[in-house]
């Protein structure tokens, strides 16, 4: 849809529906009294109006991609991957100082904070690319375009087949089935650090205060990373290879870093060590940046809703995936205690390797 109707309106259309979503839970607390605070389940719902979150943020990378060149993607990526991370360390305990004086100060803000996201999304000029093939145009007009008053049929029609064209293509080339298989299994890899907190206090007998220590260890090093140490490997790395290459083999060497440093996190025995292990796998987060980069540099321009489209789908699926996965792997490694322990930065490991191994697939040129 991004490639026919624009990015700009579909980034619009999930900052809305994620807005309305916000907006829903905040009135149904409001009015608690006659409004069961279970019906906050179903305002999800709001989601399908956009796409949620994943085709937000999808949006945001394919403008990005669209204004930027393929020298320069690289950098921008690794700038608004630090302004999320950044956001979410501030944001902690910020609404912890916040709730301390009032519950509902850090639930309107929050609200205040989606509307302005509206608004600068308003600001956004439009990126579709003008010199997209007129028959593809036609193609996608004759194919996508609704009768005049379209049953539930034809619009079920409709979604099936826009999902025949996404399998087609993530299976049409050997770069795009790689690229896909990577940020599926490295986004089910990256939600085991959600485990960090209970993982860290069962395992070395830590407070949650001491454990927090390592999110916010983990922060600072992501930052540094993201960008101090990325940006200067970039430059010089770019005196020797093309820019689609040096992404590449940046992708790939923080594969090595994300498999060695989730490793040490599953065999650490000593807390000193789990840090080591935490730090390690920190400095390897520009992964995400760097292969998008390579992602969106092997497409042409006016695949770039698609490309992005496809690389959020993937986040969302391994994002669902992970929950059950990692919850099973913690609970089986608490009962077999010893080394298991560690069974859910196993799997992480396992998934990073071949996220890693797939990146070696890719092919520049």
């Amino acid at each position: 849809m991004a490639d026919r109707i624009g990015r700009k309106k579909v980034a619009l259309m999930s900052i809305c529906g994620l807005l309305m979503e916000e907006m829903a839970v905040r009135l149904i607390y409001w009015y608690s009294e006659y409004i069961s605070p279970r019906a906050v389940w179903f305002t999800p719902l709001f989601q399908i109006y956009g796409g949620g979150t994943q085709v937000a943020t999808s949006m945001v990378y394919t403008i990005i991609a669209d204004i930027y060149s393929v020298e320069e993607r690289a950098n921008i990526f690794f700038i608004v991957s630090a302004a999320i991370l950044l956001a979410e360390i501030l944001a902690t305990p910020l609404s912890a100082w916040m709730m301390a004086r009032s519950l509902w100060a850090p639930f309107l803000l929050g609200g205040v904070c989606e509307v302005c996201g509206v608004l600068a999304g308003l600001g956004v000029p439009e990126t579709l690319p003008s010199t997209m093939d007129s028959s593809d145009e036609e193609a996608n007009e004759d194919s996508d375009a609704p009768s005049e008053s379209p049953s539930w049929r034809d619009r079920l029609r409709h979604a099936l087949g826009q999902l025949s064209h996404l399998t087609t293509y993530i299976w049409g080339s050997r770069n795009s089935l790689a690229i896909s298989v990577a940020f599926l299994t490295a986004s089910v890899g990256r939600q085991s650090l959600q485990l960090m907190l209970q993982y860290v206090s069962k395992r070395f007998s830590w407070s949650m205060a001491e454990a927090s220590f390592l999110i916010s260890l983990k922060g600072c090093i992501n930052l540094v990373g993201l960008l101090v140490l990325l940006p200067l490997v970039s430059r010089w790395l770019r005196r020797y290879l093309s820019a689609v290459t040096m992404d590449l083999r940046l992708t790939q060497a923080s594969g090595v870093i994300l498999v060695s440093g989730f490793a040490i996190m599953a065999l650490a025995g000593r807390p000193a060590v789990f840090a080591l292990g935490v730090s390690l796998s920190a400095l390897g987060w520009g992964f995400y940046s760097t292969l998008r980069s390579v992602a969106s540099a092997l497409v042409d321009e006016s695949q770039n809703g698609i490309l992005n489209t496809t690389i959020g789908l993937m986040q969302g699926v391994g994002i669902m995936t992970a929950g059950p996965l990692l919850a099973s792997a913690f609970r089986y490694g608490m009962s077999l205690e010893g080394v298991w322990l560690g069974l859910p930065y196993m799997v992480g490991t396992g998934l990073f390797f071949i996220a890693g191994c797939a990146t070696w697939v890719i092919r520049v040129g």
